[in-house]
Parts: C-alpha cells; structure tokens; sequence
C-alpha cells in the first residue's frame, strides 16, 4: 500500500501542474520527465531543437550499441570474447544512464532559465553601458 501511495505521489509531482502562481516560461517538471522518457523531448520542449537533436543520437546510438552487444554476447563462443563483449555492453549501459541523466538535468536547468534572457537587459547607451534586471 505504501509503494503504491508513492508511485502515485511521484507521478502527480511530476506531472500535474501547479496552479497556485502564474508562472511564464517553461515547466520545469515537464521537461525533466519528457527527457527522461523520450531521448531530447526535455531539449526539444525547451526550443533547444539542436541540443535535442545530439542528445536524442547520442542515446540512440548508445541503444544501439548496446542491443549489437547483447546480440553478439548471444552467439559468440570464445569465453574471452564473452568476457570482453559483455565488460562493453555492461560499460555502454552506464553510459546510458550517464546520458539519462545529463539531459535531463540540462532539462531542468533550461526550462528554469527559460526566460532568462528576458529579464536581464545589456545595452550600451550615450553615457556608457548598462544592466537592467527585471524582477
């Protein structure tokens, strides 16, 4: 009963809103959960279409990786090459993980300073430059 109360505890944390304050920008939790899903969805919902874009290739490729692994560990019958096979698919997953969550926290980061470049503004005027920070 307990892990069900935190299963639903953690999924309502994730992904129902928060409505008690406007908030512009980005969300930060929907962007974490979609990168954790889906290979770039954090980057992509975040307009970082570029950045989305490597993420989504690099664990792709990693995926990939790791499924040729597993699939030569199943047919090879060198016990060294078993070994050396599977120490690969066993490092490329950690790599994965690795990737998980890298994106995922530059998810996060990037939906927080979504608007960031809004709130500060630099300019050079007749007297010399300014900064302006809008609260």
């Amino acid at each position: 009963m307990k892990k069900k109360l935190m299963g639903i505890l953690l999924i309502s944390f994730l992904f129902v809103p928060t409505f008690s304050f406007a908030k512009e920008g980005k969300d930060e939790r929907i962007a974490t959960a979609l990168s954790i899903l889906i290979p770039g969805g954090g980057q992509v919902y975040n307009e970082q279409y570029v950045k989305g874009a490597i993420i989504a290739l690099a664990e792709g490729g990693t995926i990939y990786m790791i499924y040729k692994n597993n699939k030569y560990l199943q047919t090879e019958q060198s016990e060294e090459k078993r070994l050396l096979t599977e120490n690969n698919r066993n490092s490329l997953i950690w790599l994965l993980g690795a990737e998980i969550v890298y994106s995922s926290i530059d998810a996060f980061i990037s939906a927080r300073m979504y608007d960031m470049n809004k709130k500060i503004d630099i300019g050079i005027r007749n007297n010399g430059i300014y900064i302006a920070f809008k609260f």
